[in-house]
């Protein structure tokens, strides 16, 4: 599984996210810069990182350290060296503080609670593994009884849904609550308050989507590369390949892939502009790997190999361009794209010329 940590600086305004997972290089950091922010309003970078406890009113982040704007007035995060005399007020009992969900849904379909994972085993139902995914896509991990019917059973009437919305709710709970800290007095992961289907109040939620888009926004503020390949390490697959067929993951899983396709077109562009043309040529490969009909990302390989001297190169890309395009889309390149070859063409057959004469 994965995790996640934040820290802020005294001495420099970043946030710094480590996240861990298997497939990734122990403590791959993402620095967050929120420079750029209002101090009087919170981070979208921090809001979209952090651990976000679902509740009605503002709650305080127990592990960052710092007090939210809310509590001091607007006046930005305050240590805790400076509350003194301050009633520290939180909605969490002593027993169920600091219980974390952490949900994976880029490359595969992983969660946590606390440490512990849930199974495979654990989920006798899947339309309660999508019930817990939708909330993980869902703004403030919160959505409307009759919305989560509509995406779940469209096809049903609308009590047929209901009956079995309670059902899949059951069996989540089911799942997730078994991994909770055996105390009295808990309450369920997931409830169902007032038509609205939401975490539990005393959860705070962590998901790898929202880390990856927090980290590509500081990438592109940064314009620096080691963030830019910090941020395309946490882009572990596509959103759930299990719900290929899934109309609601759908726009989600384009809206992410295009993310992770515009990052390695900025990368390749930051190699470029420092003179690292090498490098700049690897992220654009990487581009056509993940996405071979990418129009552009080709013709800026191929202008990348012209001023490397490699016109074969050059030719041999818009060939691949073409096929894919033909193969898959039933297109042809553009007309830039057919104008740059057919300068490298005429290149390459004056070259093939002049060494014939100089032979």
């Amino acid at each position: 599984m994965w995790q996640v940590t934040a820290r802020r600086s005294h001495a420099q305004p970043m946030l710094v996210c480590v996240m861990t997972h298997r497939q990734l290089q122990p403590h791959t950091q993402v620095v967050l810069d929120v420079t750029m922010v209002s101090a009087n309003q919170p981070s979208a970078l921090a809001v979209a990182n952090a651990p976000q406890a679902n509740t009605p009113r503002e709650v305080e982040n127990t592990s960052s350290g710092f007090e939210s704007n809310s509590a001091t007035g607007g006046a930005g995060p305050q240590p805790r060296a400076h509350q003194k005399g301050r009633q520290r007020m939180s909605p969490f009992s002593a027993a169920q503080r600091g219980v974390t969900l952490r949900i994976r849904l880029l490359g595969e379909f992983e969660v946590e609670v606390g440490h512990r994972a849930v199974l495979d085993s654990d989920w006798r139902l899947q339309k309660a593994r999508a019930l817990v995914k939708l909330l993980a896509l869902a703004p403030r991990h919160r959505l409307g009884r009759e919305e989560v019917m509509e995406r779940l059973w469209p096809e049903l009437e609308p009590q047929a849904a209901l009956n079995n919305l309670y059902y899949a709710l059951h069996v989540a709970r089911a799942a997730l609550d078994n991994h909770l800290p055996r105390k009295a007095g808990r309450s369920s992961v997931l409830q169902l308050v007032d038509g609205v289907l939401a975490v539990g109040p005393t959860v705070s939620v962590m998901v790898d989507v929202e880390v990856f888009q927090a980290a590509a926004m500081a990438a592109r503020l940064s314009r620096n590369a080691s963030a830019y390949a910090s941020a395309l390490d946490l882009y572990l697959g596509e959103l759930l390949p299990e719900d290929q067929y899934a109309d609601w993951a759908a726009r989600p899983r384009e809206r992410l892939r295009a993310i992770q396709l515009q990052l390695l077109s900025e990368l390749a562009l930051v190699h470029e502009q420092q003179g690292e043309h090498a490098k700049a040529i690897g992220a654009l490969r990487r581009l056509l790997v993940e996405e071979p009909t990418h129009e552009e990302g080709c013709a800026n390989l191929m202008r990348l190999h012209i001023a490397a001297g490699q016109r074969w190169n050059a030719l041999r890309e818009y060939a691949q361009l073409r096929t894919a395009l033909r193969d898959e889309l039933e297109l042809e390149p553009g007309l830039a794209t057919r104008a740059l070859y057919a300068e490298i063409s005429v290149d390459v057959g004056q070259t093939r010329t002049a060494q014939r004469l100089s032979a």
